[in-house]
């Protein structure tokens, strides 16, 4: 299955201006598409795209965010194989004046992981009828 989400991207009340990193964790692919000029042009921020175990990638540059700030926002996935589904795109405030710009785990696919997931969501079954608790979530 796909799915194509088009949106806004925002801060939340009581969330402080600032630099913002995104990024995407996906199996399979993921691509975030943001108007960071407010042109009414999309600019690719992350191509996590192809067949692949859960892989966390990164914008390749942060976003200036203030409560005014609304960014068109467009995400697109697909899974392909049925052994894992993954979709998570999150973002975080980079500490003021650091010039961090990119998390350790930017890049990191955990195809090399005894069971694939397990760096991402701990050893969470994937067998067929697993329904997840919060206890051993």
């Amino acid at each position: 299955f796909a799915v194509d989400l088009q949106g806004y991207l925002q801060l939340a009340p009581g969330m402080s201006a600032g630099e913002y990193e995104i990024a995407a964790l996906s199996d399979d692919g993921s691509i975030v598409d943001i108007d960071t000029n407010n042109d009414g042009q999309l600019e690719r921020l992350i191509d996590n795209d192809g067949y692949h175990a859960p892989q966390l990638e990164c914008a390749d540059r942060v976003l200036t965010l203030s409560s005014n700030t609304k960014m068109k926002i467009r995400l697109r996935y697909y899974q392909g194989p049925r052994q894992t589904i993954a979709l998570t795109v999150v973002m975080r405030k980079l500490p003021d004046g650091t010039g961090v710009t990119q998390d350790p785990d930017c890049g990191f696919g955990d195809s090399s992981a005894a069971t694939p997931s397990d760096r991402w969501y701990g050893n969470i079954s994937t067998a067929p009828g697993y329904v997840p608790n919060v206890t051993t979530s």
